[in-house]
């Protein structure tokens, strides 16, 4: 990156909003160690359980994405944060009120159907607050290192703060994660034009939801960068569901490595994150996002040859996190610097449909294939599907630069 970039001043504004998604991923990841650990639990270590509950976090973006297609530029931004911050404590404490595997799965579909709106609209107003194009990027990187100390922060605790109080402690902390977030959002001034809803000239829904598909059949970049974010997210999804059960299946380790398993992964990306941040700018976004998915797949198909040597496992899982930091990293900042201000809600949203049905096929099958063949084929499977999606950015055609051209300025 340039020299002047990397001591690059951020506005308040945006390093408030970076917090407040840094502190709500800390208690993200309490909540994906207790919820890994407690469903192996009720279940007796049946990883297509795990993989049922897990696509409860996916299920919303497919069956109620569609509905905030066509309102998500119209509602007011703050007040829906807010409303997605306090929705979710009150949900993720409910599941350590009634410890109930039926409750769990219904408040976590619940809890995701509030994030599949208040991600992409963290997404839409996180470069209006940034300023620039290379203010942007900054704090798209900057943030994913932040998200990443979170994330460490959070795996070293849980597996000693499970394992002394229990799996149901880790939704207690979450709980209170998204109540500081919320108040972190409350200190960026509502005055900001950033949270008012566009004008829409009365445009219904279903001309809400037209433009945005317009927009994407007319440009050829997001089309491949929505391709390439459902085979991401199958990854993402397929591993959450294996590395659990391989632990203590494959690796015949004790089920709380999962945590130090999760915490390499969370260190791999923070280092990806500072490289990026540091030196990306050498490169063009094409070329990390392919090399983010080709190493990622090298560091799947691994684990699926190691022995459980903690220290070998530990250290495929650093690589796999700068792999995934890499093609993640790129696609976000892509999109971002590309689509216009008003329609970017809307492609953010389709993105966000697409990747559901990525994660629940990568969920429900990576449950089916570990239950049914081998956690080993999975990771195999995994790794095969990793290098398929980065052929999407080897066809010249989905990043022509003609191919691309916003009609408004994206910032």
């Amino acid at each position: 990156m340039k020299e002047s970039s990397k001591h690059l001043e951020l506005p308040r504004s945006v390093r408030l909003l970076m917090l407040s998604q840094s502190l709500s991923r800390l208690g993200d990841n309490f909540t994906e160690v207790a919820l890994a650990v407690s469903v192996l639990l009720w279940s007796h270590h049946n990883p297509a359980v795990l993989g049922v509950v897990l696509a409860m976090t996916y299920a919303p973006r497919l069956s109620l994405g569609w509905i905030a297609l066509g309102w998500i530029d119209r509602w007011h931004k703050r007040t829906l944060l807010l409303v997605g911050d306090w929705g979710r404590a009150l949900l993720v404490l409910s599941i350590a009120v009634f410890h109930n595997l039926s409750w769990t799965m219904a408040a976590i579909f619940l809890m995701y159907t509030l994030s599949m709106v208040y991600q992409p609209t963290v997404r839409t107003i996180q470069p209006q607050l940034a300023g620039s194009v290379e203010a942007n990027r900054v704090s798209v990187t900057r943030q994913n290192q932040w998200m990443q100390a979170a994330s460490i922060l959070a795996y070293l605790s849980s597996g000693l703060i499970i394992l002394r109080f229990g799996s149901l402690a880790g939704f207690v902390v979450d709980s209170f994660t998204y109540l500081g977030a919320s108040v972190l959002v409350l200190t960026i001034p509502a005055t900001l034009g950033v949270w008012t809803p566009h004008p829409v000239a009365g445009a219904s829904y279903l001309q809400q939801v037209g433009e945005g598909f317009r927009y994407i059949r007319h440009h050829r970049l997001p089309i491949g960068l929505i391709l390439t974010s459902f085979g991401g997210m199958i990854a993402v999804a397929a591993s959450q569901v294996l590395l659990a059960p391989a632990v203590h299946t494959m690796w015949h380790l004790p089920t709380a490595i999962y945590a130090w398993m999760l915490l390499a992964v969370a260190v791999g990306a923070g280092v990806g994150s500072r490289l990026l941040e540091t030196h990306g700018q050498q490169f063009e976004l094409r070329k990390i996002l392919v090399a983010g998915f080709v190493l990622t797949a090298i560091a799947v198909a691994g684990l699926a040859a190691l022995p459980g040597i903690l220290w070998a496992l530990l250290g495929t899982g650093i690589v796999m996190g700068i792999g995934n930091s890499a093609f993640a990293t790129s696609i976000m900042v892509w999109l971002q610097q590309t689509l216009p201000m008003n329609i970017r809600g809307r492609v953010m949203t389709v993105r966000v449909i697409t990747m559901g049905l990525g994660g629940l096929a990568g969920s429900l099958g990576a449950g089916f294939v570990a239950r049914h063949t081998s956690i080993s084929l999975g990771f195999i499977a995994l790794a095969a599907i990793l290098l398929l999606s980065s052929t999407v950015f080897v066809i010249p055609w989905f990043f022509a630069a003609s191919s691309d051209q916003p009609v408004s300025p994206p910032i």
